[in-house]
């Protein structure tokens, strides 16, 4: 690897810069490898087995399937920076722009359960990461003589991922997917991972719909060519979003005065999508002799002439499980509340009670955490990771 960087603010033309406290600009260029992969991974390893013996034998079991044709993952990564902290530390941060190329990336290539083992490393080929980080940090106001201070930091990032060339291997297991899909209805009722060439590793696979018709009840989709069909094929699948937000970071803020500290962090992203196959289990695909969600029965289509955003559940209607469409495609905007954390602390020279009860300090806490989340998609969490707010207290005593 190799860097340069230029402090500006040092030179003799930058000496009457009252405005620029620092001012850099930055370069670098590296290469480099990964160690995150284990050695029999490309070379097929034994391990004894000790647990029991074969004639007083003991036995050696593979650790797991090697694969001869494994190539080393190395990924060219440029970027170009710049640092400053202007106005009297009243503003600072930082902006980098980057690219990185990753030759031979390695993924994990899912097996038949016949073969014995899960997954085998494999290269499926090149890929290209190119974007942006930024932090920015304000500070409008910082008194030493009234112990007040008040800062506010945003950062965020920007990533654009592409897959600029894929193995045969890949190519043969897209194809081969397809056909899987097609003759497993059970697996389709949820956009699954593709890899094609010029498209991103998070890219959202799915049948183009133009929403349920008012006369029959059934979805209507949109074929590759364009033509109008009721007649869901894994064929039609296009690219429709990616799961990739177009901005994501967080938000923080902080808040000291004497003994009193304010600190508040969330975190926002915007411009991805998902799809969000909850609904989809919960109405359309939920089995009918069970508790269902209201909405299977509500916001369904009924009767001709009805608008509604779930088809019908009729076995004439609705034989099959409702597959992959843009139907249950979501726009994922999130603004969360993470944290909220209060506290103050009580100290001798402000607080005369506190030498009256022999402490030299104490302090007391409220903490908050997942207080609020605003997001467009509405979508249950389960009861795996649900939402759940927290509220605690503390209290610290110094003796």
């Amino acid at each position: 690897s190799v860097g340069l960087g230029w402090n500006i603010h040092k030179e003799k033309f930058a000496e009457n810069w009252t405005w620029a406290n620092m001012l850099k600009i930055r370069a670098s260029y590296g290469m480099t490898g990964s160690q995150a992969f284990e050695p029999y991974q490309s070379i097929i390893m034994y391990e004894y087995y000790t647990q029991n013996r074969y004639r007083y034998n003991i036995g050696a079991m593979m650790m797991g399937l090697g694969n001869p044709d494994l190539k080393w993952q190395t990924t060219d990564a440029y970027n170009v920076g710049i640092d400053f902290n202007m106005f009297k530390r009243v503003l600072s941060g930082r902006f980098e722009y980057y690219y990185k190329y990753t030759k031979n990336t390695v993924l994990d290539y899912s097996l038949p359960p016949s073969i014995g083992f899960n997954t085998i490393k494999d290269n499926i080929g090149n890929i290209s990461n190119k974007g942006y980080e930024f932090t920015l940090r304000i500070m409008p106001y910082n008194n030493v003589q009234q112990q007040l201070n008040f800062n506010f930091v945003i950062n965020g990032s920007h990533n654009i991922n592409k897959i600029e060339k894929i193995s045969n291997a890949m190519r043969t297991r897209n194809q081969e997917q397809l056909k899987e899909d097609s003759s497993n209805p059970n697996k389709l009722s949820r956009p699954l991972p593709r890899y094609e060439e010029g498209y991103s590793q998070s890219m959202i696979w799915a049948v183009r719909s133009l929403g349920i018709d008012p006369i029959t009840g059934r979805e209507i989709f949109l074929k590759r060519n364009g033509e109008r069909t009721s007649i869901w094929d894994a064929v039609d699948m296009v690219p429709v979003g990616d799961t990739e937000p177009d901005l994501i970071g967080t938000l923080s803020a902080n808040l000291n005065w004497k003994g009193l500290s304010i600190s508040l962090a969330a975190r926002y992203q915007f411009g991805g999508q998902m799809y969000n196959n909850t609904l989809v289990d919960k109405v359309e695909n939920a089995n009918l002799r069970y508790n269902v969600d209201k909405r299977a029965f509500t916001d369904r289509w009924m009767e001709p002439g009805d608008v509604a955003l779930f088809k019908s559940v009729s076995q004439e209607v609705n034989g099959s499980q409702t597959k992959a469409s843009t139907r249950f495609l979501m726009n994922d905007n999130q603004l969360v509340m993470n944290t909220v954390n209060v506290q103050y602390r009580f100290e001798r020279r402000y607080c005369p009670f506190i030498k009256k009860l022999g402490l030299n300090s104490a302090s007391v806490g409220l903490y908050l955490e997942d207080l609020f989340h605003l997001t467009t998609v509405k979508m249950e969490r389960g009861i795996e990771y649900p939402m759940s707010r927290q509220i605690s207290m503390s209290l610290n005593l110094t003796f």
